[in-house]
């Protein structure tokens, strides 16, 4: 079971940092709250550059058309007031490039298993 580091803030506001052992990202999140404690950042142990590694999308590259749509479309969704996770899932639905749906479906399931969202768009410096 994958290590995550975590650094937090403690109910007298101050920093503290430690380690939990969970299935994923979102399951260290879940645990670092258990403790009582405001989660400030978790990253998996030993994974350094390895998680930042890039993922070829399936189908080709995501047309620069494509990137903009889905900037667009996001921003209008979020100040629409849809949450992101939803507006990112209905972002996928909707792509008809079939690199750009793996992208911003790599992109959801990183942000819903706890990474932000720049974070999540960062992996994709081509694109991004």
């Amino acid at each position: 079971m994958p290590v995550f580091t975590y650094e937090a803030i403690e109910a007298g506001g101050s920093r503290s940092t430690g380690k939990v052992s969970a299935s994923n990202r979102a399951a260290a999140l879940d645990e670092v709250a258990h403790k009582g404690l405001v989660c400030v950042s978790v990253d998996e142990d030993g994974a350094g550059e390895s998680a930042r590694t890039v993922t070829k999308a399936p189908g080709g590259r995501v047309p620069p058309n494509a990137v903009e749509t889905f900037s667009r479309e996001l921003a209008n969704l979020l100040a629409a007031g849809v949450p992101i996770a939803r507006g990112l899932s209905i972002l996928r639905r909707e792509a008809s490039n079939p690199a750009a749906r793996n992208q911003w479906s790599a992109i959801y399931d990183d942000v819903s298993g706890g990474l932000a969202l720049a974070d999540a768009m960062a992996r994709w410096p081509k694109s991004f």
